[in-house]
């Protein structure tokens, strides 16, 4: 049994499908709504955006997967699959780009839709590079989210154990990440300000809990600028915050390729000024780094798969 044969049999099971379809039903009625119903309130309009990404990215993966790939790798079906020829990584490939596929239509069918609607409404093509950009990355996003998503579901027997897993580990993912960027923006440097103002007999006053020799003594590098009413002192001094040398290497490395570090680092077009050369050269080496994720985090999976006990 090839790998055609069995994206042949995903994509007719993805078909008939009753939770694909009703999530696109579900997307495509909160996109309607959300261009339509809350465009003249801001408040519902941010709160129903937040929502519909949250459903789209953090809740139909997990849920999908499991359900969908949960019956292949964790009940009987493998097994058949297994005894009539298939290889098991050609069964979890199968199931990785059929997953990937339906997570990237629910979501394109809720931008699609968005956009076509807009550009009725208000009657402006709404098709910018940008949003082309967008969709393009999605695509590879989608890939590698799932990629994740398939871990415990490729190594948890039960498929409940796993759909458990899955929903626990995008929160805990997204917080890791949020944490990485965070310590990622930390300057190697931090600067302070401290003002001295001079008084009306033209003595020094007590505006800073320091004085200026004090403080010129602890910072030898330290600016003065002279000011209207006296004289500022600036100070720079390392930041403990601010993480460098192998550690920093590798906190940049997983920002570049997991989901969310991919989501923040999707290319952007220099307002209307338009570069194809620089457009598809920034895709490219989006793409590039979402199939290196994807890939790894691929063979990871079929690792543990390979170990599984499904006997």
């Amino acid at each position: 049994m090839s790998i055609r044969n069995l994206l042949n049999a995903d994509f007719a099971r993805l078909a008939r499908s009753k939770l694909f379809w009703a999530s696109l039903s579900v997307s495509s009625a909160m996109a309607v709504g959300l261009c339509l119903d809350f465009k003249t309130e801001p408040v519902l309009l941010i709160l129903v955006t937040v929502l519909l990404i949250a459903y789209v990215l953090a809740v139909f993966p997990p849920l999908f997967c499991t359900l969908f790939a949960g019956k292949d790798l964790s009940d009987g079906t493998v097994k058949n699959r297994i005894a009539v020829g298939a290889k098991r990584h050609e069964i979890y490939i199968s199931l990785t780009v059929v997953c990937s596929i339906a997570v990237f239509l629910n979501y394109a069918v809720y931008k699609m839709l968005g956009m076509l609607i807009t550009s009725v409404t208000e009657k402006k093509n709404v098709m910018s590079p940008n949003h082309c950009m967008q969709i393009i990355c999605a695509f590879f996003i989608c890939f590698t989210l799932v990629s994740i998503i398939l871990l415990p579901v490729a190594a948890l027997r039960r498929r409940s154990a796993a759909a458990a897993v899955c929903f626990i580990m995008l929160p805990v993912l997204i917080v890791f990440e949020a944490n990485i960027a965070s310590k990622l923006s930390e300057p190697e440097t931090e600067t302070d300000t401290y003002e001295y103002i001079y008084g009306e007999d033209g003595s020094l006053s007590d505006t800073e809990f320091i004085t200026p020799e004090e403080l010129l003594e602890k910072y030898p590098d330290a600016v003065i600028s002279s000011t209207d009413e006296g004289f500022d002192i600036t100070v720079s001094y390392p930041n403990e915050k601010y993480i460098g040398g192998a550690r920093r290497a590798i906190y940049g490395f997983l920002e570049k390729f997991l989901p969310l570090g991919q989501i923040m680092r999707i290319p952007k077009t220099d307002g209307d000024r338009f570069d194809a050369a620089q457009f598809f050269g920034r895709a490219a080496l989006f793409a590039a780094r979402s199939v290196c994720a994807t890939a790894f985090f691929t063979a990871v999976g079929i690792f543990l798969f390979w170990r599984k006990n499904i006997f």
